[in-house]
């Protein structure tokens, strides 16, 4: 066996530290990604059986939407243009029935 200058030396001191380090690492960050992706199904599974209490998905970290957005709120509208189109006219503009007569 070298004594502890050879190895240090041939670069052989502090290689097995540094490779449970690394084995550790991987260890912890294989840990961690189990975990996100338990807490990720448990979130989707959480929003479904929450559905009709959004309140409560906020406490357990989930986003609950209080409003609708901006696809939903135009959903109607490009729904009514595509049946339109399908029928082969033109959907009306919001207004554009409605002319004024003077008095």
């Amino acid at each position: 066996m070298r004594n502890t200058s050879q190895r240090t030396a041939l670069g052989l001191v502090g290689t097995a530290p540094h490779g449970a380090a690394q084995q550790a690492t991987r260890a912890q960050q294989a840990a961690l990604i189990a975990l996100n992706q338990w807490v990720a199904q448990y979130r989707k599974i959480a929003r479904v059986a929450l559905r009709e209490k959004p309140q409560l998905v906020e406490k357990i970290g989930g986003m609950a939407r209080t409003a609708k957005t901006a696809a939903q709120r135009e959903a109607p509208k490009k729904a009514a243009a595509t049946r339109a189109a399908r029928r082969g006219t033109l959907a009306p503009e919001p207004g554009a029935g409605a002319v004024e007569q003077p008095v």
